[in-house]
C-alpha cells in the first residue's frame, strides 16, 4: 500500500511539473508572438514614415509648380499692363 501511495504521489508530481512546463512554454509563445506583433507595428510605423515623407515631397512639387505658374502669370499682367518688360522678363 505504501508502494502505491509512493508511486500515486510521484505521478502527481510529474504531471504537475509537465503542467508547470507547459504553461512556461506557452507563456514563452506569448512573449515571442507579442515581441513578432510589436516589430511588425514598429516596421509599420516606419514605412508609414516614410510614405509622409513621399507625401511632403509632392506636396512641395505642387506647391513649387504653382509659385511658378503665379511668377508666369505675374509677368504676363506685367507685359500686358505696360506693353514692354521690366528688366529680365524669365
Amino acid at each position: 500500500e505504501e508502494q502505491e501511495q509512493q508511486e500515486e504521489q510521484e505521478q502527481q508530481e510529474e504531471q504537475e511539473q509537465q503542467e508547470e512546463q507547459e504553461q512556461q512554454e506557452q507563456q514563452e509563445e506569448q512573449e515571442q508572438q507579442e515581441e513578432q506583433e510589436q516589430q511588425k507595428e514598429q516596421e509599420e510605423q516606419e514605412s508609414n514614415d516614410e510614405e509622409v515623407d513621399k507625401m511632403g515631397e509632392q506636396d512641395a512639387e505642387q506647391l513649387l509648380d504653382a509659385l511658378k505658374d503665379r511668377e508666369k502669370d505675374a509677368q504676363r499682367r506685367r507685359f500686358r499692363v505696360t506693353g514692354e518688360t521690366h528688366g529680365k522678363d524669365w
